[in-house]
């Protein structure tokens, strides 16, 4: 039994998503993890050094939904492996302990006769959850799980990327540590809760403005509200002392914008990992540019997939 989960990114709603109520756009990728589970005569994991701690996790609250349903636990060997764009240097910031959760939560329900999203979203959301230190909104488990989604902690909605924006993704080669950066923005949030409350409801309202933009396909308003969206995040930087944007990274931006990019930001929560790079017509023009910079561009495209198994 085989069940593969997808990688993403957050396209805009980077910390603004911690608070329940507020948007985000997250999309997949066509990339992500595969668990690959059979019974055995002891349990054993081999994930090959990659997002241990998150597929023990995975399969422990797995273990708990099935003694809470009084099933009887089978012993499994788990073997996870990742597409190589999840893994470069290091993480490239597409989500990999996520798709990694999701898929063995999917992989051993699914052996022992469980199938339904909502109970593995469930499952490794717990697990991913108690793995990264309590932090987090869950974004990138809902996506794994169920698709390409505006998403806020008290609702989903399904989206499909515009046909006309061409994506490119490039590695920066910076890696970011999205759980520093949301604790040093946690601790803002609580040394001045109102400064921060009024920020996050200004940026809000843009991040509200920016789905309505990609709901109507308006690309001049999608451009906007995502660089509107990108620059609130940056000043979140600065008032929280994160380096969200760093000045290599608005430089790269820059440059990216002067050569055929339409548009374009870090993903998520910032810092580095992965750009996205937004085109209209030019996109060979795009990668030319990249290839005399040197620059990773990430074999990725933006799909709506949650997770699936195989035999």
């Amino acid at each position: 039994m085989e069940a593969k989960a997808y990688g993403k990114i957050l396209v805009f709603g980077g910390y603004a998503i911690l608070e329940a109520d507020n948007i985000g756009l997250v999309v997949n990728v066509d990339k992500g993890v595969t668990a690959e589970v059979e019974e055995s005569g002891e349990n054993k994991i081999d994930t090959k050094g990659r997002d241990d701690r998150f597929v023990k996790a995975a399969l422990e609250e797995a273990h708990a939904f099935l003694k809470k349903k009084k099933i009887a636990v089978k012993n499994l060997s788990i073997k996870t492996s990742s597409d190589k764009e999840m893994f470069l240097d290091g993480k490239t910031g597409l989500g990999s302990s996520a798709a990694a959760a999701v898929a063995v939560a999917a992989a051993v329900l699914k052996i022992h006769g469980i199938d339904g999203r909502d109970k593995v979203y469930e499952t490794a959301k717990k697990a991913h959850y108690r793995a990264q230190g309590n932090k987090g909104s869950g974004y990138d488990i809902s996506a794994a799980c169920y698709g390409s989604q505006f998403f806020s902690g008290s609702s989903r909605e399904e989206f499909e990327w515009p046909s006309e924006l061409v994506p490119v993704l490039i590695y920066t080669g910076r890696p970011a540590s999205t759980a520093e950066m949301v604790s040093k923005v946690l601790a803002y949030k609580k040394k001045k809760p109102g400064e921060y409350k009024d920020f996050m409801g200004e940026y809000n309202n843009i991040n509200l403005l920016c789905k309505k933009a990609f709901e109507q396909e308006n690309t001049e308003q999608i451009k906007f509200y995502l660089e509107k969206s990108w620059q609130a995040r940056k000043k979140l930087g600065e008032l929280a002392g994160v380096d969200i944007e760093p000045e290599e990274m608005t430089g790269l931006i820059d440059a990216l914008k002067k050569n055929w990019a339409y548009t374009a930001g870090l993903a998520g929560a910032g810092g580095g990992d992965v750009m996205l790079a937004v085109c209209l017509k030019n996109k060979e023009k795009l990668l030319g540019y990249c290839k005399e910079r040197k620059l990773i561009v990430l074999d990725v495209k933006i799909v709506s997939r949650g997770y699936d198994y195989s035999q």
